[in-house]
């Protein structure tokens, strides 16, 4: 989509990556983190699409990745519905939270507008 202005991939720290903590019990509980992470996030950007019909597919995609967080949760022996809705976050937040995990990115990748 961005061709050759696209930036370059950054580097990540996950807390179920690291050597002293790696289990697959660690990976799935960060899975269903982060997927719960991901709906908010993207359930608060949605108002700000322009398109309806890429609103409509995403708000499927969200649907789909809310099933998988069901799943994770069950994986971990936990009752699979936690909340009666989900709270969308704004971009800010999202990026905001997520940053958490980024360890560093290529220093000649220039800020994307948005």
């Amino acid at each position: 989509m961005l061709g050759p202005r696209a930036p370059l991939p950054c580097e990540y720290n996950y807390p179920w990556a690291n050597q002293t903590n790696a289990s697959v019990p660690g990976f799935i509980d960060w899975s269903q983190k982060s997927t719960q992470l991901g709906e908010s996030g993207t359930i608060g950007w949605i108002p700000i699409m322009d398109e309806p019909a890429p609103a409509s597919i995403v708000q499927q995609a969200i649907v789909t990745e809310s099933r998988q967080q069901f799943a994770f949760r069950q994986l971990e022996g936990l009752f699979p519905v936690t909340v009666w809705f989900i709270t969308g976050l704004t971009q800010a937040m999202h990026w905001t939270i997520l940053s958490r995990w980024i360890t560093q990115c290529p220093k000649e990748n220039k800020p994307l507008p948005w």
